[in-house]
C-alpha cells in the first residue's frame, strides 16, 4: 500500500471513486445519506438514513423493519404541543391528575379502578344530620346518600330529607310546591285515631250545615229565629234563619239550603231589587196547588215587599205556609 501521508484526529481514509487518489477526510462526508436523517445500521449493508424529521417526530420500532419518524398521538383527555426539539404532554383544559376522592364517611380515600374508573351510586338512608352525604362504599365506588325527612320540633337545615305526601290530603305541583288537596265547599282535615286525617264534612243530628267558599255555617235546627240583613247578590238559605232582602237593582238570589223535615225559615222584601229562591239540587217548592219544577224552578218577589215562609216537610221538599203579596212559582 501506497504510503499517504499522516492525517489529523477524527479523520479517516476515504476512497473517493476510481482513478481518484484517497484522502482523509471526516466519516460521513459526500454519504449521500439524506441531510438531517438520523443512521440506521443495514447489518451487512450499506448504512441508510431516515428522511429529514419535522418538530415533535421521534422514532417508533417496525418489527422486522427499520423504525419510521412519527409523532404521539394524544388520547382522550390528553393534550400534545410539537416544537423544535421538544414535545409537551399535558391534560386538557390545564387540570391535574385525579387519583383518589376523599369522601365524607366509609371508604375514605376511594381510588379508581385498574380501568381509571370510579363508580358513582344514589341511594336514600334514614334521617340523620346530613342531607347529602358522599360515602365510600367500596375501594372503587362512591355513593351519594340522600336523608330521608323527619319530624322536628323546629327548623333544622341538618335534618332535610326527601318526604312524600298523602295523595289523599296533599298535591303537588310539577315545580314541586305542595298544598292542601282540592276540597269542596265545606269540607275540611278531620281527625282519623291511629290513622292519618282525612278530608271530610261535619254532619250531626238537629244541625244544619250551611257551606260557601272558605266559609261553614251551623245551625241548631228548631232553635229561635236569627235574622240576617242581605245586600249581597246571592245567599244560601239556612234553618231556624230570616232573610231581609235589602238589595236596590236587582233581586236577591237566595239558594235553599239541605232540608230536613222541620227546618223553618223566612224571607222579607226590602230593597227595589225584590228577591228569588231557588231550589240546590232536586228540591221542590210547595205553593198552594202549584209546586216548582224540579232544578230549574224558582220561587220570586213581584213588589218590594214580598214575603214567604218555609217550612220543610221531608227531604228536598218544601212547603210556603204563608205569604204576602204576588209570589212567582216557576
Amino acid at each position: 500500500m501506497a504510503h499517504v501521508g499522516t492525517a489529523n484526529q477524527g479523520l479517516v481514509l476515504t476512497g473517493r471513486g476510481t482513478g481518484n487518489l484517497t484522502s482523509f477526510q471526516v466519516l460521513g462526508t459526500d454519504s449521500g445519506l439524506t441531510e438531517h436523517g438520523i443512521v440506521l445500521a443495514q447489518g451487512n449493508n450499506p448504512f441508510t438514513a431516515t428522511d429529514e424529521m419535522a418538530d415533535g417526530q421521534i422514532l417508533i420500532g417496525n418489527t422486522g423493519a427499520n423504525p419510521s419518524p412519527a409523532t404521539l398521538t394524544a388520547g382522550s383527555g390528553i393534550d400534545i404541543t410539537n416544537s423544535p426539539g421538544a414535545i409537551t404532554i399535558a391534560l386538557t383544559g390545564g387540570g391535574e391528575a385525579v387519583d383518589s376522592f376523599s369522601v365524607q364517611s366509609g371508604t375514605n380515600p376511594v381510588t379508581p379502578n385498574a380501568a381509571g374508573v370510579v363508580t358513582l351510586h344514589g341511594a336514600l338512608v334514614a334521617a340523620g344530620t346530613n342531607p347529602i352525604r358522599s360515602n365510600g362504599t367500596g375501594s372503587h365506588a362512591i355513593t351519594i346518600d340522600v336523608q330521608s325527612s323527619q319530624a322536628i320540633a323546629a327548623e333544622d337545615s341538618t335534618k332535610v330529607g326527601l318526604c312524600n305526601f298523602n295523595s289523599d290530603n296533599f298535591q303537588v305541583s310539577s315545580g314541586g310546591f305542595v298544598e292542601l288537596a282540592t276540597m269542596t265547599n265545606g269540607q275540611m282535615i278531620i281527625g282519623n285515631t291511629g290513622n292519618s286525617p282525612s278530608i271530610g264534612t261535619i254532619a250531626g243530628a238537629g244541625i244544619q250545615v250551611g257551606t260557601g267558599a272558605g266559609t261553614l255555617g251551623l245551625t241548631v235546627i228548631g232553635g229561635g229565629v236569627v235574622w240576617n240583613y242581605i245586600t249581597d247578590a246571592t245567599q244560601e238559605v239556612f234553618a231556624s234563619n230570616a232573610y231581609v232582602a235589602a238589595r236596590a237593582g236587582t233581586p236577591v238570589v237566595f239558594t235553599m239550603g239541605g232540608t230536613n223535615f222541620g227546618d223553618y225559615s223566612r224571607i222579607v222584601g226590602r230593597g227595589t231589587g225584590g228577591w228569588r229562591l231557588e231550589p240546590s239540587g232536586s228540591q221542590i217548592f210547595y205553593f198552594g196547588n202549584q209546586q216548582t219544577t224540579v232544578t230549574t224552578g224558582y220561587l220570586e218577589s213581584t213588589d218590594d215587599h214580598d214575603c214567604i215562609e218555609l217550612l220543610g216537610i221531608g227531604t228536598n221538599e218544601i212547603i210556603v205556609i204563608s205569604s204576602v203579596g204576588n209570589i212567582t212559582v216557576v
